[in-house]
């Protein structure tokens, strides 16, 4: 390939680009703008998720609790269940319940409602 065709590709990628850069700003407003309300409600959505698999947690931790401690009473196989392992999980589980719980209340004493859990749309930081 010549010089002179060479430069010439050069030219018109260079006319596209300035022309694609014209135009990408029109509409880079209104993508961003979808991108970022879409990430923020799967941001809300996650915090949704977290908060449901902290309560499933923390009731599987305390049913496992309840499980090992009526092992360990009726000497069935619960020789080699240590009693800490009964209090961790029944004090993880409770703990997992009460960040969950905490986590509702505050947003609805705040004045939101259990969808507003995980919003950060209407945060003004002052």
């Amino acid at each position: 390939m010549s010089i002179k065709k060479k430069s010439m590709q050069c030219v018109k990628l260079a006319v596209l680009s300035t022309a694609l850069l014209m135009v990408g700003n029109a509409f880079a407003a209104g993508w961003t703008n979808v991108l970022d309300g879409n990430i923020r409600q799967l941001g809300q959505s996650l915090i949704g998720v977290l908060i449901m698999a902290g309560v499933v947690g923390g009731i599987a931790a305390i049913l496992y609790g309840g499980k090992l401690w009526w092992d360990k009473a009726n000497n069935r196989t619960g020789d080699d269940v240590k009693a800490m392992s009964i209090v961790f999980s029944m004090v993880a589980g409770a703990f997992m319940l009460a960040l969950s719980f905490v986590a509702v209340t505050t947003v609805e004493t705040l004045g939101g409602s259990q969808s507003d859990v995980g919003d950060t749309s209407k945060i003004r930081i002052r």
